[in-house]
């Protein structure tokens, strides 16, 4: 940071489930790895099976950051994965800013990405038909409090039954969130054969969280 400059300041918020505490640690590990570190760790568990929309709510409301950078419990970070997306931030004065990612498949070999390898650059209209958009990413934290955050599933809001991350990106699109799209490969994406998608029915089990 240049001397007297102003201080960005950001929380990873992860949203858990109770039979993941391995992965989580695994996830948590990587936050502290960091060559840029976090300012603030928010972990929610969804001990209900309230599902993600519910429980990543409540993560980054914990935060009073000036942004949040979200990670699933099942997935994790390189090492310069804020300092990254930071800097982006920082040259396009960004609302949102999300990278890219390398896909693990459940015998930890890279899978192939539907999407390529460096991911798609910011579509404000193809966003209404499909969303390519990782939750992986770097986002204002008053910009989301100002859209409310992520509609449950199901709901008037969204009445999907998952994919609360697309329906988010399109309400920071509507208020005039700036996107941008970095190709930098800075997570790991973990395809292990168990993904649930956020729901809550999905999981199984009522696992005590260890």
């Amino acid at each position: 940071l240049a001397q007297g400059g102003p201080v960005t300041t950001v929380a990873v918020c992860i949203p858990s489930i109770a039979p993941r505490g391995e992965m989580l640690t695994r996830a948590i590990a990587s936050v502290g790895a960091q060559t840029s570190a976090a300012d603030a760790l928010c972990v929610a568990i969804d001990h209900d099976r309230s599902g993600a929309a519910v429980v990543r709510n409540r993560a980054w409301r914990m935060a009073d950051t000036e942004f949040v950078a979200f990670l699933d419990d099942d997935d994790e970070l390189l090492p310069n994965h804020l300092e990254h997306l930071l800097d982006v931030q920082a040259r396009h004065d960004a609302d949102v800013v999300y990278p890219w990612h390398r896909i693990i498949g459940p015998d930890g070999r890279t899978k192939a990405d539907l999407l390529g390898a460096q991911g798609l650059p910011f579509d404000a209209e193809a966003l209404d038909s499909r969303n390519y958009i990782p939750v992986t990413l770097l986002v204002r934290r008053a910009l989301l409090d100002e859209v409310g955050g992520f509609p449950v599933p199901g709901t008037p809001d969204w009445p999907h039954q998952d994919c609360e991350d697309w329906a988010c990106w399109r309400r920071l699109r509507d208020a005039g969130g700036i996107f941008v799209h970095t190709p930098e490969v800075t997570w790991l994406w973990h395809h292990h054969g168990a993904n649930t998608s956020g729901r809550g029915d999905r999981w199984p089990g009522r696992a005590v969280f260890q």
